[in-house]
């Protein structure tokens, strides 16, 4: 009988899922779920003004997936749950969300229906940039190690720098959140009932790394006085390898699928490093570029080259090397109705 995996890209707008057989990569069927919400980043449900440089969404969209791409598959194909052995899933990042201890997002509580800090913060939100300044600023003044592992600079974009902003702007959710996690991994705690958290989200947004782990609390103190006693606390526990195991379906997960209860679910992963092994690449020397709602290189390599705004991570595909991601401003340039397209380094 053959096999079957699932694999789940939620993306910015929507969330697409592919049934592909596990002997030859051949793709059965492919199914979509466009996000009802969208992207919210003019007013809350209220009619409340965002901020500029606010950009969430609502995570309910992500579950709401999971009942229609699962089930589409499976119903185009005529495959038989017990022929799926496995369900992979990858986010756009640094998506992140403030929960509960048992992964409830604050925003589904009434009484944050209407807070913008309670729901997902989008990659995109770049509201966190005076976070991130700061940040950079501690990190170069004390001549933080771990700073030269992301080219010297940590984006507004990523995990601390979003916290940073709510521990500054709302202590109140801040204070109420048990765990502060990444969406790729929030999905695979609600797949399995089981907290974790990927190496392939920690190494490339959270600035922790496989050896040292998180910057000291001594660091967190000079960024902001208080935000040590609890951060890294709130980053949560269970971290582990990319293409791990890091649970198998839960029986509520599996009647809302149609899949079978402990079905095998792998950690969480960035969108962009999910890519590499796709393509083919799979040792040193070889570049990947992405051309979505953001642009970026990814280069798989033995040694740090690039200076700027990068992550870099070990990766289980390619284990002495190291993908290492750079963020680009993409020009397009119109010439006689052709669209040229050049990719300019950020800085």
């Amino acid at each position: 009988m053959e096999k079957y995996s699932i694999g789940i890209d939620f993306g910015t707008l929507s969330a697409r899922a592919v049934l592909v057989n596990v002997k030859n990569g051949k793709i059965l069927s492919e199914s979509e779920f466009i996000y009802p919400h969208g992207v919210i980043e003019e007013s809350m449900p209220d009619g409340t003004l965002l901020p500029e440089g606010f950009s969430l969404q609502h995570p309910e969209d992500y579950l709401d997936a999971l009942k229609k791409v699962i089930p589409e598959l499976l119903k185009n194909t005529g495959v038989e749950r017990s022929q799926i052995v496995g369900i992979g899933t990858d986010f756009t990042s640094s998506t992140m969300l403030s929960v509960l201890e048992n992964g409830t997002p604050l925003c589904f509580l009434p009484e944050y229906k209407n807070n913008p800090f309670a729901y997902a913060i989008l990659w995109k939100h770049h509201a966190s940039q005076k976070a991130a300044d700061r940040i950079n600023l501690i990190a170069k003044k004390t001549n933080q190690p771990w700073l030269d592992n992301f080219g010297g600079k940590i984006s507004s974009e990523w995990g601390i720098p979003k916290l940073l902003q709510i521990y500054q702007e709302n202590r109140e959710i801040y204070d109420r959140m048990s765990v502060w996690i990444e969406a790729a991994d929030w999905i695979v705690w609600m797949l399995t009932g089981i907290e974790s958290h990927s190496y392939s989200t920690m190494e490339f947004k959270t600035i922790w790394d496989q050896q040292t782990g998180f910057p000291t609390k001594d660091f967190f103190r000079k960024v902001e006085a208080g935000f040590e006693e609890k951060v890294i606390d709130k980053l949560g526990k269970n971290f582990l390898p990319v293409a791990a195991k890091a649970g198998g379906l839960t029986a509520k997960m599996a009647e809302m699928t149609g899949l079978s209860e402990g079905t095998p679910v792998s950690t969480g992963m960035v969108d962009a490093y999910a890519s590499l092994p796709a393509v083919g690449i799979d040792q040193p020397g070889k570049m990947l570029l992405i051309v979505g709602t953001s642009v970026c290189e990814i280069l798989v390599g033995k040694e740090e080259i690039f200076q700027g705004c990068v992550e870099k991570q070990r990766m289980v595909f390619c284990p002495d090397s190291l993908p290492m991601k750079e963020h680009n401003q993409l020009v397009v340039i119109y010439w006689h109705g052709l669209s040229i397209i050049a990719v300019v380094k950020s800085t």
